[in-house]
This record gives C-alpha cells, sequence and structure tokens, in this order.
C-alpha cells in the first residue's frame, strides 16, 4: 500500500492540534484499563503458533487471531478477511526513507505497538460503516472510533478469546521465577 490512512487527528486541525491532542487523550483513557488484556492476548497468539517469536505476530497469526475472534465478516461493508490482511499490510507498511536508515526491520510482523493500531483500524473498518448508520444514537458524537473500538474489544475481542489468552504472566514470574533461590539454582 502507499500510504495509510490515518486513524483520526490530522486532518484539517492538524496532528498538533488541540482536538487531535483531545482524540489521543480519550484513546489513551479508553484503552489503559484494558491495555494489560490486549497485549496478554498478543503475547498468547504469538507464543500458541510456536514460531518462537513471541514479540511479533506475523500475518499468518494475525488471521488465526482474527478469525478465533469471528472479526472477519463476508457480509460487512469494510471488515471482510482481505480488509484484515489489508489492515495488517497497512500497519506493517515502513517508509523507504526509514529502511534505507541502516536500522534492522523485521519485515511481515508487527509489534504491541502496530498490534494495537490493528485493533483498531479493525474497529473502525467493522463498526464505523454499519454501526454509525444504524447505532448513530448509542455512538458519542465527539469521538465515534472509539466508541468502535471499544466494541471491538469487549464484544468481539475479549469475550472470544479462550480464558487463558487473558492470563497476566508476570504474577507468576516475579513470585516463582524472579527470586533468588531459583537464580542460584539456575547457575
Amino acid at each position: 500500500p502507499k500510504n495509510p490512512v490515518p486513524l483520526w487527528g490530522g486532518g484539517a486541525g492538524g496532528s498538533g492540534s488541540k482536538e487531535a491532542n483531545h482524540d489521543v487523550w480519550r484513546l489513551a483513557h479508553m484503552l489503559t484499563p484494558r491495555y494489560r488484556k490486549v497485549i496478554n492476548i498478543f503475547h498468547w497468539m504469538a507464543s500458541v503458533e510456536g514460531t518462537g517469536e513471541i514479540h511479533n505476530l506475523n500475518a499468518t497469526e494475525w488471521l488465526n487471531f482474527v478469525q478465533l475472534c469471528d472479526i472477519p465478516n463476508p457480509k460487512s461493508a469494510g471488515c471482510k478477511k482481505h480488509d484484515c490482511e489489508r489492515v495488517f499490510m497497512e500497519t506493517n507498511y515502513t517508509e523507504e526513507s526509514e529502511k534505507d536508515s541502516g536500522k534492522a526491520i523485521k519485515k511481515d510482523v508487527i509489534g504491541r505497538s502496530e498490534f494495537l493500531e490493528a485493533l483498531m483500524r479493525v474497529g473502525i473498518s467493522k463498526y464505523g460503516v454499519k454501526f454509525l448508520k444504524t447505532a448513530k444514537a448509542n455512538v458519542p458524537e465527539e469521538s465515534p472510533h472509539l466508541a468502535h473500538v471499544e466494541r471491538l474489544l469487549e464484544e468481539d475481542i475479549f469475550a472470544k478469546v479462550p480464558p487463558e489468552a487473558l492470563v497476566d504472566r508476570n504474577p507468576f514470574r516475579k513470585d516463582r521465577l524472579y527470586r533468588e533461590d531459583v537464580d542460584v539454582l539456575i547457575r
């Protein structure tokens, strides 16, 4: 894809405008209580496939995830399977100048931040067209995109992933692994 479509902000108000900054604040406010769940799901999906790369999802893992959550809808105006593939490609897009900068860039994988971006794009694609037309009264006027992302997270993702995908592994690591007696045993 050429230049991906921005999620919001950067329009008439510009990316540095008060309106854009307010959108970012509202996004952070909506995502903050859900962030740990999203990241746990990301790590679970990356580890389930057995590719050995737990910090990235490849295109196959992404498609397995969206199908697990029944996100693609063949009757949808903007969220069919090929639309989810396009979201992965747009999220994974890197400018040519960045490729030539000498940094090692992994191709065809997304990390946690791109995963969040892809979820936002899919939420807008899935609920943005139909949802705005049929249930406009339920969408806050000032931030309809956030309502779409929130609905995707709550109804499609958190409700449909297996319970083990939501488990936070950090307490186990802290309580059972990151201890002096384990360190002595391993050394």
